[in-house]
């Protein structure tokens, strides 16, 4: 391939672009009372960007990062990146890039039911 795994791969924040996409296709298919309802009570989830890691062994086995403000008024998740470039050392893994995926249905989730837990109540519409 003529890729440029530094103009592909180390630029910007791909898992964050992932987990966006993720979000943005769950608010899309959303009921539109509960989607108002997410807009004016939720507490609004938000990409952040990514943590990169070098050691393989944290990615396996560190969970994605949600982290909420002083206020509960946002959650930030943040995914682990680990980015193997062409020159990697073991060939079988050269030009990886692993991410932390928020999945679709589970920021559907947090759109109908747990961003409202964070100080305001499930029964309001």
């Amino acid at each position: 391939m003529d890729a440029d795994f530094n103009k592909t791969d180390m630029i910007g924040d791909r898992c964050k672009e992932i987990n966006q996409a993720s979000f943005d296709w769950a608010l899309a298919h959303t009921d539109k009372d509960v989607k108002a309802r997410y807009e004016s009570l939720g507490e609004k989830m938000v990409m952040s960007p990514d943590r990169n890691t070098y050691n393989g062994g944290l990615w396996i086995i560190d969970p994605i990062f949600y982290t909420e403000n002083d206020d509960k008024s946002e959650v930030d998740v943040a995914s682990l990146a680990y980015r193997m470039s062409d020159s990697f050392p073991i060939g079988m893994f050269a030009g990886q890039h692993f991410c932390k995926i928020l999945s679709p249905f589970k920021a559907m989730e947090w759109i109908y039911v747990d961003s409202l837990y964070a100080g305001r109540s499930l029964s309001s519409n």
